[in-house]
């Protein structure tokens, strides 16, 4: 979903279930924090310019790896160095993405202040499966999604056949599908 050349509604709409965010954007435009990822989110020091995001406890991959700041670190980097990435000019604001509290809190230290910071890090990525994985970030997903964070999982891919199967997130946090 982070891809130009793969953005599709399909794509994007593939993605928001399966995939967590920190915000998501409601009908009118407005930019809300993801409870179901997020205890919170919020700007913590201004010089330098710092967002402190706070992960559920209980946010976890399909395959029972948590949800960590890993995850926003990968995606950052990523989005910084990829070709071919939506957004990549606000990622190229952030100067490091700090981990605490054993991967739960997430400190993104940004060089300059930045308003946008709520459009930042949707649809995260399983780092622990796509940063030593063959092909990584270019390749890692072709054949499907191996975990999920959302309420749904992959099931099975068919390109032939133009087919996806979801199905329920058994590993889920929040509320089941």
């Amino acid at each position: 979903p982070h891809n130009l050349a793969d953005l599709t509604p399909l794509s994007q709409a593939v993605a928001g279930l399966l995939l967590p965010s920190a915000f998501h954007q409601t009908p009118a435009g407005q930019w809300v924090l993801d409870d179901t990822l997020l205890d919170s989110a919020e700007i913590t020091d201004t010089a330098p310019f710092t967002v402190t995001y706070r992960i559920r406890r209980n946010a976890q991959w399909s395959d029972t790896t948590p949800i960590a700041a890993e995850d926003f670190g990968y995606l950052a980097e990523q989005m910084r160095t990829q070709p071919g990435v939506l957004d990549s000019a606000s990622y190229q604001l952030i100067d490091q993405v700090v981990s605490r509290d054993g991967g739960k809190i997430v400190e993104v230290i940004f060089h300059r202040p930045y308003a946008g910071w709520p459009t930042l890090f949707r649809h995260l990525l399983p780092a622990h499966l796509l940063k030593d994985a063959p092909g990584g970030w270019s390749k890692g997903l072709d054949a499907g999604l191996p975990v999920s964070g959302g309420p749904f999982a992959m099931a099975s891919v068919d390109p032939s056949r133009g087919e996806m199967v979801l199905v329920r997130n058994d590993r889920y946090w929040d509320t089941p599908a």
